[in-house]
């Protein structure tokens, strides 16, 4: 109505006052002055959803801190790493490896050595008891292949040489 009559819709002047309602309309949108009945909708998932992550993200920054007792770090190397095997038989497992460290005293010997897949170990370096007839001629720096029984979780060298 302008002035107190109906306009026609079809009316020059009905059509212009539509125009300017519409266009009046998207410029409250565009600067939020209007908002459309979705928004609040898109907020609340959005607030869900960042919610839920960071419940999961904190659940698993809280089960890793649980689960280690003692950092890589501060570990004993200098002792033999000592592993339980599931078998009740002790059968002597093969790998190859880099000699990182012998102290005769102790009956030791720490070498960095690939995988072991019949104990299914991943790669690392760890000690070994040996005994010290078996280290003579080997120094620190050698690539040896070894033998080794993995017994009342210790790992016990059975034969070491260097490699050819």
């Amino acid at each position: 109505m302008i002035d107190g009559k109906r306009q026609n819709p079809g009316s020059a002047q009905g059509g212009l006052a539509r125009r300017a309602i519409a266009l009046s309309n998207t410029d409250c949108r565009q600067h939020g002055l209007i908002q459309s009945t979705i928004e609040p909708r898109r907020k609340l998932a959005m607030k869900y959803a960042l919610t839920t992550t960071l419940a999961l993200a904190f659940s698993q920054i809280a089960l890793a801190a649980d689960s280690q007792e003692m950092p890589m770090g501060q570990m004993p190397m200098e002792q033999p790493m000592k592993m339980e095997q599931k078998d009740s038989s002790t059968p002597t497992a093969k790998a190859s490896g880099t000699i990182k460290a012998i102290d005769t005293a102790k009956g030791i010997v720490t070498l960095a050595h690939g995988p072991v897949p019949s104990l299914k170990w991943p790669p690392m370096t760890m000690g070994f008891q040996a005994k010290p007839e078996q280290l003579q001629g080997l120094k620190v720096g050698d690539k040896v292949d070894f033998e080794f029984r993995s017994q009342d979780m210790a790992a016990i060298i059975v034969s070491i040489q260097k490699s050819k």
